[in-house]
């Protein structure tokens, strides 16, 4: 959304295919991405992403914007 940075962020939801496999990459990957900010996380494993089954990362968020 406009005017909303990751630090906006304040809840994301997870999906990911083989949780043993992927994981740890992904943890990764988004504590690169979000350095100390820690929104609150749930993770879903999944058998495949209706996307397209390529896909192993599914992020739902939620972020609240600031006024202004």
């Amino acid at each position: 959304a406009a005017g909303t940075t990751l630090e906006n962020l304040v809840e994301v939801t997870r999906f990911i295919v083989d949780i043993d496999r992927n994981q740890d990459a992904i943890n990764r990957v988004l504590g690169r991405r979000l350095g100390t900010h820690r929104p609150a996380t749930t993770t879903v494993e999944v058998t495949q992403l209706a996307t397209d089954p390529r896909l192993v990362l599914e992020l739902k968020a939620v972020a609240v914007a600031p006024l202004g």
